[in-house]
């Protein structure tokens, strides 16, 4: 799969997940953990196993940004799902969790979850995430979270 000429490293996939910060989607709890198993079982189907030592990249993929602490959360359930897939706790030092957001046009959205090697060429230092969207008709604008942001 390429996104806007990259190729992502590893194995990727792109899971048809709508994700919303935990701050935003206020709702009564057993509507949120609904939604949080719901998003944690189809991260665990759809990713592909991968040895580990590695590094999951998770690019949330939406017309709204959020900012690190609140993306973070939003990815929660996936973050779980892909630690499940992996067959290991999601803290598991084994295992470099890196968070990244892109804008997409209104209306799309989505998670891309890239597995890769720990010690290959591409993967980066943590919050190093930037991707452009995947699909033909998505604007391409990326944005760093972490500890280094573009100037």
């Amino acid at each position: 799969m390429a996104v806007f000429g990259l190729r992502p490293a590893g194995a990727a996939v792109e899971l048809p997940l709508r994700t919303l910060g935990p701050n935003g989607s206020h709702g009564h709890w057993s509507v949120l953990a609904r939604r949080r198993k719901s998003e944690r079982r189809t991260a665990a189907a759809l990713c592909p196993a991968h040895a580990l030592p590695c590094v999951v990249r998770l690019t949330r993929l939406s017309a709204g940004e959020l900012d690190d602490d609140n993306l973070r959360g939003a990815l929660k359930g996936v973050r779980d799902g892909v630690a499940d897939r992996l067959g290991v706790d999601d803290r598991d030092p084994r295992v470099r969790w890196e968070y990244g957001q892109a804008k997409c046009k209104r209306g799309e959205y989505g998670v891309l979850v890239e597995i890769m090697a720990a010690n290959g060429p591409e993967s980066t230092q943590e919050g190093d995430v930037a991707v452009g969207c995947g699909g033909p008709y998505r604007k391409q604008r990326t944005r760093l979270t972490g500890p280094h942001r573009a100037k």
